[in-house]
């Protein structure tokens, strides 16, 4: 098995990929935003763990609020009607929603079994 911290190599990757692309030099804000969210993510797996009790109401509290604010994001997409937004994309992100659904109602309903 890989430790954990392979994670972290795995984020910064991420971080440089659109640096590599096209993308840099068309959406720059959304190319830095991308690498400083990649590289803040990849500290993540170096810190250590604290406490060894689960607590899912964060999880799900977090999972939540990804799909609110997701929500909204659709909603303007959806509402601004303009050209460079595709149906497809919509679909992707409303499947993107529906999956983040799904694992959220997973993660309660193991832990759920488990207790």
């Amino acid at each position: 098995a890989l430790p954990i911290s392979m994670l972290t190599v795995g984020l910064i990757a991420f971080a440089g990929w659109p640096l590599k692309t096209r993308l840099a030099a068309q959406v720059k804000i959304t190319t830095l935003s991308w690498s400083i969210l990649c590289l803040v993510l990849a500290t993540f797996p170096l810190m250590p763990v604290v406490g060894r009790e689960p607590n899912i109401t964060l999880v799900t509290v977090a999972g939540v609020l990804t799909l609110l604010i997701t929500s909204l994001c659709v909603a303007t997409l959806w509402n601004s009607r303009n050209s460079y937004v595709s149906s497809r994309d919509l679909a992707v992100h409303l499947y993107q929603m529906l999956i983040l659904a799904i694992c959220i109602f997973v993660v309660n309903n193991t832990h759920a079994n488990l207790d």
